[in-house]
């Protein structure tokens, strides 16, 4: 409700975009919001190594984001009230 209020404060302003992260979330379009692609810009050096770096970082970074993100944070924790938390810095810093 305190979201509603907030954009509904927004459009009173006569602000038409509001930015509400990359995330799909049901609000978004249910207060009739469409939602754009976000992509990457990765600038990769030409060093030996550096693609395998990436390509290791792409990998951890799902990994992390199916095991932490979709299936603990999304699932685990909002069933057992004792284990929930904010996010962790690391699946924060790990987005690409």
């Amino acid at each position: 409700m305190g979201l509603a209020k907030l954009i509904e404060g927004a459009i009173g302003q006569g602000i038409h975009w509001i930015e509400g992260g990359p995330e799909h979330y049901d609000y978004k379009t249910q207060m009739g919001a469409s939602e754009v692609p976000v992509h990457s810009l990765v600038i990769l050096s030409r060093r030996t190594g550096a693609g395998g770096r990436l390509r290791l970082m792409q990998l951890f970074s799902h990994v992390l984001n199916t095991a932490y993100y979709k299936i603990l944070f999304k699932r685990v924790y909002p069933r057992i009230p004792a284990l929930r938390r904010p996010l962790a810095r690391l699946w924060i810093r790990s987005r690409l």
